[in-house]
């Protein structure tokens, strides 16, 4: 015969085995997996080089780097996009001298697009708002992209960007 303080010792200790071994259930098989849909774009034929060339901007410097710079602004108003602008240098070197030819574009709440030449900086994205609890974001993208690093390297290009941007497109 067992004592009892033995008994209401052990207790707890087969209490604490029991809770500590998962009980043995049976597997859930996997769900099958949901068909993937084709992409839009399938089978669609690729777009030309030239004309890619021609819609991202960029310069050739002439020693074989070629630069694109693009800006891109999004406003959206609780996640939903209601107005956008882009600007596209078509020469970089160009806005080193002076000049700053570019082709900028906008579209407001689902309008007509409309691109025009222009010089300076990006048009402003303005939104009024009158209610309280809106979501506002304002998102801008900077893509720059070359096609050679270590020459890129030697330009100090980075710096310069950074230096030159910093004042072009400032949050307001």
């Amino acid at each position: 015969m067992t004592k009892p303080y033995r008994t209401v010792a052990a207790a707890p200790l087969w209490l604490a085995l029991l809770l500590a071994v998962p009980h043995a259930a049976p597997r859930a098989e996997p769900a099958p997996a949901m068909p993937v849909a084709a992409h839009p774009f399938d089978g669609q034929p690729a777009v030309d080089d030239s004309m890619l060339a021609a819609a991202r901007g960029g310069f050739d410097a002439g020693n074989g780097l070629l630069v694109s710079l693009s800006i891109d602004r999004l406003l959206s108003l609780n996640g939903d996009p209601v107005a956008s602008s882009s600007l596209a240098l078509r020469d970089v070197g160009a806005a080193v001298h002076g000049g700053l030819p570019a082709v900028v574009g906008g579209q407001a709440a689902g309008a007509a697009q409309l691109w025009q030449t222009a010089s300076g900086q990006l048009p402003a994205l303005v939104l009024q708002n009158a209610a309280n609890g809106q979501l506002i974001r304002s998102l801008t993208t900077i893509d720059a992209a070359v096609n050679s690093l270590p020459a890129l390297k030697n330009l100090n290009f980075g710096d310069s960007l950074r230096q030159s941007l910093s004042t072009a497109v400032m949050p307001r």
